[in-house]
C-alpha cells in the first residue's frame, strides 16, 4: 500500500521515526504517546518481523508520520511531493509529461523507499521566511518495514 495523505504514517502499527506509538485508553480510543528511544528501536525491530503475520504481508509506504502533512505539488508538477518522487524513479518526466521506462531495472520496496527519501532530502521547500528546508525534514516517508526481496516492478 502506498498512501500519499496527511498524517498517513498513522496507518502503521508504530510511527518508528518519531519515537511515538498509538496506545488505546480504557475506552479503546487510540492516543499518540511518546516512548523512550530504546523502546522505539525495539518496537521498530519487532514490527519489522511481526507485520507479516499480523497484517498478512501488507507493506505500507506512507508519505509522512502521523503528525506531518503531505505536501501538494506545484504549478509545474501538480503531483504531490511523494508521488512525484516515485514517478520520477519509475521514469516519468513531469516537465514533458512523458514516460521513459528504464530497461532491465528491478524496483523493490526498499529501493523505492530509498530513492524517494534521497529525492526528498535533496529537494528543498521555501518556508516563506527567507529560508529553505529539506522536504524530508517536513514530510518524512514511513515504511512499515524495509524488505530487500519484495519486487514491485521489473522493466
Amino acid at each position: 500500500m502506498i498512501i500519499d495523505a496527511c498524517q498517513s504514517g498513522g496507518i502503521s502499527p508504530n510511527d518508528v521515526g518519531s519515537g511515538e506509538v498509538y496506545v488505546p485508553d480504557e475506552e479503546e480510543v487510540d492516543h499518540l504517546v511518546s516512548i523512550s528511544p530504546a523502546q522505539a528501536i525495539g518496537d521498530a525491530f519487532s514490527a519489522s518481523f511481526s507485520v507479516s503475520r499480523e497484517y498478512g504481508d501488507v507493506y505500507v509506504l506512507s508519505a509522512c508520520t502521523p503528525r506531518q502533512i503531505s505536501f501538494a505539488g506545484t504549478d509545474e508538477d501538480p503531483n504531490s511531493m511523494l508521488t512525484s518522487a516515485m514517478l520520477s524513479y519509475l521514469g516519468y518526466d513531469s516537465s514533458t509529461g512523458t514516460s521513459n521506462l528504464p530497461k532491465d531495472k528491478e524496483v523493490t520496496f526498499s529501493s523505492l523507499y530509498k530513492n524517494v527519501m534521497d529525492n526528498l532530502m535533496r529537494d528543498t521547500m521555501d518556508l516563506g521566511t527567507g529560508t529553505e528546508e529539506a522536504i524530508a525534514s517536513l514530510q518524512t516517508p514511513q515504511p512499515t518495514r524495509i524488505p530487500t526481496d519484495l519486487v514491485l516492478f521489473r522493466f
